[in-house]
């Protein structure tokens, strides 16, 4: 099992990380 704190943890990461993409990508 994975604890709430740590899945609310990895999604706000993955969505940070997705959002940087999409910024990199419009920057480049």
């Amino acid at each position: 099992m994975i604890p709430k704190r740590f899945n609310k943890t990895f999604e706000d990461w993955a969505f940070n990380l997705r959002d940087w993409c999409i910024s990199r990508q419009l920057i480049w």
